[in-house]
């Protein structure tokens, strides 16, 4: 797992190694512009113009660094400042006089009344260096107009590359947000760790590929601003992202001498006489994660379609009067992981079944779409969630289960997840196009898998299936971590069917046909 640091995390770690390690300013800089530097010299071909477009902050001072190294080697670069040349920071300033001491000139545009006379066209690559991490506002007059005239330029000439500095000028990379408008970028050459606002939507859509470059900041600054609350406010905010390397320490490895209780039995409470597919939806994701038993409890109606579709399964058939109470404990107490929701509907029949499960404080409970709806109506079962039990809303769901609106929800989605979960128990598992992930402890994940083709009606119920299927063959371990597995074996599934497909024409079900070939990838060696 890749620890990433939302950008008020980073501007900390960066002060503490200045202030209290020692470590000058203009050597941290020094080093990042070469990062930079030598990202433009792999895109560079004999002849290149080159543009390098800096603010008056201390990332106007990267892009000045970069523009005297890019010169210094013979480059064809050129410079333009954006703001006030006096009134930038300190070393803005000292890269100012660098650059005029070596006899290297630049353009600049000091206000909204003056015009940059460059034509942005002309260049073959432009390096963004107006903004970087530090970005508080949204981006008005003339930074908004530069910025616009270099996506302009970039969709005229599409030969043109764009990098950008730390990150695209605009987006905010405490959470992603786009502050008014922003950079689109080929390349974005981030310093010391990924930035959360570099992985999350809509930020994550500006920056192109993200090349992360080591500045010579000791791990032991990042822990004390990480971890030791007397320097840092930022104690407890820990965040992470998966790879694919990590798949092999969550997924069960398969042993010779087994049987099918060797791997996990799981219960799926879901499907209605309405909604028949996300019973069979996920009862197969299940299996497909690698479980060994599958038991369904579903409405009558669906018994020739599942027996038929599925015929491994087993199979608990209701009738209109509702399921049985002690039947359902008796099916329960079988279960190594329990999934409740999927197309299950909102009838009497369904709460009943919902407070039943709730009941169950020791084995772990996948709860989706219906169960989550019930849970928001009957506000006093969210009081009943406990650490063995998963929420798996997408935003709509998790806007009922909060009270706020989805937009609310969607600009900081993290911050919704933090919010909930000093509420609530359990593990929370907020989905859309960047899932998040976060447990009882104080960890939160974020899932970079996946595509638009996932966008499609079942997908849910597939993915409750695979988180219930890979919890049952561990129950005992770490169930934030479990889902997170399937979270992403999900996204990769579904990575896998677009690459077979493509993404027009993707259904659910093709997920569940990618996850046998994204597990055989991920096993265990």
């Amino acid at each position: 797992m890749e620890r990433i640091l939302l950008g008020k995390q980073m501007r900390a770690v960066d002060r503490y190694a200045i202030e209290n390690i020692g470590i000058p300013s203009m050597v941290l800089m020094e080093r990042a512009a070469l990062g930079v530097a030598q990202t433009v010299e792999e895109l560079y071909e004999a002849g290149d113009k080159i543009l390098v477009i800096c603010g008056n902050g201390n990332n106007g001072a990267d892009g000045l660094a970069v523009y005297r190294m890019l010169k210094t080697k013979g480059y064809r670069a050129e410079c333009a400042i954006i703001g006030d040349v006096h009134g930038g920071t300190q070393d803005f300033q000292s890269q100012r006089k660098i650059i005029k001491k070596c006899g290297y000139k630049y353009s600049r545009q000091e206000s909204s009344e003056e015009s940059l006379d460059i034509d942005l066209k002309s260049f073959d690559i432009i390096v963004d260096a107006i903004f970087g991490i530090g970005l508080s506002r949204n981006v008005e007059g003339m930074y908004a107009e530069v910025i616009n005239h270099i996506n302009s330029a970039k969709l005229e000439e599409e030969d043109i590359k764009v990098i950008s500095v730390d990150a695209p000028s605009g987006v905010d990379t405490d959470n992603g947000k786009v502050m008014g408008c922003a950079v689109r970028a080929d390349i974005t050459v981030t310093f010391g760790k990924t930035k959360v606002g570099l992985v999350m939507y809509p930020g994550a859509s500006f920056v192109g590929k993200v090349k992360v470059w080591d500045i010579g900041i000791p791990w032991s600054v990042y822990g004390t601003v990480l971890f030791d609350s007397r320097v840092s406010p930022y104690v407890g905010e820990e965040i992470y992202q998966f790879e694919k390397s990590d798949m092999a320490e969550y997924i069960s490895p398969r042993i010779p001498y087994s049987h099918k209780g060797t791997y996990g039995k799981v219960l799926v409470i879901a499907g209605s006489s309405e909604y028949s597919g996300a019973a069979y939806l996920c009862e197969s994701a299940a299996y497909k994660s690698g479980c060994g038993l599958v038991k369904v409890v579903t409405s009558i109606e669906n018994k020739s379609m599942l027996t038929v579709m599925v015929p491994e399964g087993l199979y608990e058939f209701y009738s209109a009067e509702g399921m049985d109470t002690d039947v359902l404990k008796e099916d329960m107490e079988w279960a190594d992981a329990i999934i409740i929701g999927p197309g299950l509907g909102q009838s009497e029949n369904a709460l009943n079944m919902l407070k039943t499960v709730l009941s169950e404080k020791e084995k772990p409970i996948v709860i989706d779409a219906d169960g989550i709806n019930l849970l928001s109506s009957n506000r006093e079962l969210l009081l009943q969630l406990d650490n063995n039990m998963v929420l798996t809303p997408h935003l709509r769901e998790m806007s009922r289960l909060m009270e706020t609106s989805v937009s609310e929800i969607k600009s900081d989605m993290l911050s919704a997840v933090s919010t909930f979960k000093r509420s609530y128990r359990g593990t929370l598992v907020l989905k859309d196009a960047r899932t998040v992930v976060a447990g009882p402890k104080k960890e939160l994940f974020i899932n970079t898998t996946g595509n638009s083709g996932m966008a499609t009606g079942g997908t849910g119920d597939v993915l409750a299936g695979i988180i219930g299927g890979i919890i049952a063959q561990e129950p005992n371990f770490d169930i934030a971590l479990k889902s997170m597995t399937g979270v992403y074996l999900h996204g990769m599934a579904g990575d896998k069917a677009a690459e077979e497909l493509g993404e027009y024409a993707m259904t659910a079900s093709n997920i569940i046909d990618g996850l046998a070939m994204v597990l055989k990838e991920c096993k265990r060696i």
